[in-house]
């Protein structure tokens, strides 16, 4: 799979021979395993799963084809097993971040057995999965036509002064799931009045009222991968107040110009510069306190982060999917944040949402 070709296109930057995946993430990504308990061993020229016997049906349903599932015997150690899988003195890849230290202790006592090295392979596996295959962009435009159908009912279903936040959060995570959705990417975030400006508030149970501002940020998740879409809305029946449109208005604008400047090739940093520049220009950009986006997928926040603020300030390269959402709060007042998912392309992207963005009057 090509997945595991430029896992081991990777294997010569950290001198590895061979890598062993423990975050549930990565062990899914390589071997399509979506059990609780399990290890993914990459080899030069093998794919191992080692899981335990709760998991042996399900293991072998669902893993790709040429992954060697490994089903380890009660009593019996994962580590055993890897052990087993791996030659004499080789150096091995291991997800540091994801082991405790009590774990990684262990794991240098086992390895002692075959004179094995561990190494730290950083964000290897992160940066791998943050170009997509065309079954996973299918996947993630699937889970965000779920939220777009949905979202568009309960807006329609909107009773100002009596719907309250929490109500059409619930309601949502219920119809997403009852369409087909796994579950929602995270709990949605259903925000009215001055609480939009608080950017990851929590749903209450106090009624969205009429001539307010309303910001849905939601995301499905669809055979295990992601979407994410912000919009906000302004509640009739009375027309929206002349400032929340002004700083609407220059939102919108800086991320439809910051979506303009991305593609293969570009800094991540550039086109959270271009919409800064935007916010800047409107007296909004001290309002504005967080990066324009992030990698999605098989995870709601996957590398790369678009921020001025990436010190690493890597490329963005074709097939990473990421979102672009830049927002403006002001306390005590409102918040507007306008959020599309976007698929990179060689001469720009392909704009994974379709739900409008023009200031829509519920």
């Amino acid at each position: 799979m090509e997945r595991w070709k430029r896992v081991r296109l990777g294997f010569a930057r950290y001198k590895i021979s061979a890598l062993v995946a423990t975050s549930r993430v990565n062990v899914r990504y390589l071997t399509n395993f979506s059990g609780t308990a399990g290890l993914a061993v990459v080899t030069p020229e093998e794919v191992h799963l080692v899981t335990d016997g709760r998991y042996s049906g399900r293991a072998q349903e669902e893993v790709f084809s040429g992954v060697q599932v490994h089903i380890i015997r009660p009593g019996q150690d994962y580590w055993e097993v890897v052990l087993d899988l791996l030659p004499v003195g080789v150096r091995v890849g291991l997800e540091s971040w994801n082991l405790s230290v009590e774990r990684w202790t262990r794991i240098q006592k086992v390895f002692r057995k075959k004179d094995l090295q561990r190494v730290r392979v950083g964000s290897l596996l992160e940066y791998v999965r943050s170009l997509k295959a065309p079954e996973e962009i299918a996947r993630m435009r699937q889970a965000q036509a779920l939220v777009e159908e949905v979202l568009s009912e309960l807006l329609g279903e909107l009773r100002p002064g009596v719907t309250t936040e929490k109500d059409f959060a619930v309601e949502l995570q219920y119809r997403l799931k009852k369409r087909g959705a796994d579950d929602v990417s995270f709990d949605p975030i259903i925000a009215s009045g001055p609480e939009s400006a608080v950017p990851h508030a929590q749903s209450r149970p106090v009624p969205i009222q009429p001539n307010t501002v309303l910001l849905v940020d939601v995301g499905a998740i669809f055979e295990g991968y992601c979407s994410d879409m912000t919009r906000t809305f302004w509640v009739g029946p009375e027309r929206p107040d002349p400032e929340f449109k002004r700083a609407y208005m220059a939102v919108l604008e800086a991320q439809n110009v910051a979506i303009e400047v991305i593609r293969d090739g570009v800094r991540v940093r550039t086109p959270d510069e271009q919409a800064r520049k935007i916010l800047k220009r409107a007296g909004l950009e001290k309002f504005y306190p967080h990066g324009l986006g992030h990698g999605v997928g098989l995870e709601i926040h996957e590398y790369p982060a678009l921020s001025v603020h990436n010190p690493d300030n890597p490329l963005l390269e074709r097939n990473m999917v990421v979102t672009v959402e830049p927002g403006v709060y002001l306390a005590g007042r409102f918040g507007i944040r306008i959020e599309d998912m976007v698929r990179v392309t060689d001469s720009g992207v392909e704009n994974l949402t379709g739900f409008p963005k023009d200031l829509q009057v519920l």
